[in-house]
């Protein structure tokens, strides 16, 4: 992670970390059948989960970019 971060303040990307993100952890422990594992969502786990995430940050990310 933290070499993502060197290239992140290099090239000025957003880093969507799912992987450290309180709200996911706290979802796939209410929702247990949202993950196949650790790392890969099942369906439900995509809709409930993380494409809610995914559509906050890149509408963020969106307005950032605005002039």
């Amino acid at each position: 992670m933290q070499q993502l971060k060197v290239l992140q303040k290099k090239w000025h990307f957003t880093i969507i970390d799912l992987w450290q993100d309180p709200v996911v952890k706290a979802e796939n422990r209410a929702q247990p059948l949202a993950m196949v594992d650790d790392a890969h969502p099942t369906r439900l786990g995509y809709r409930n989960i993380w494409t809610p995430i995914f559509r906050q940050q890149l509408t963020d990310v969106l307005r950032q970019s605005e002039p």
